[in-house]
């Protein structure tokens, strides 16, 4: 997998966070930060690796291929 530049680590912390909470609201509240921020974060993230991270399922959001990858760096960069 190919990036343009490097991840923020406040990106990987917000895509772990998405997953582990289970959602953008979830884990806005416990980033402390709105919803906004996070979908914001979440594009950056997606840009910075020129890929698509999540895809919605209906109401949900869904990892990618590419997705999977990048959470399972964050865990080893964030920490769990």
């Amino acid at each position: 997998m190919e990036y343009r530049s490097l991840p923020d680590l406040r990106h990987l912390a917000t895509l772990k966070a998405v997953v582990e909470h289970g959602g953008v609201a979830e884990a806005g509240r416990q980033l402390n930060i709105g919803q906004p921020a996070v979908t914001k974060r979440l594009r950056a993230l997606d840009s910075c690796y020129g890929l698509q991270l999540m895809q919605r399922e209906g109401r949900r959001l869904e990892l990618t291929v590419a997705g999977v990858r990048v959470y399972e760096y964050a865990r080893l960069e964030i920490g769990r």
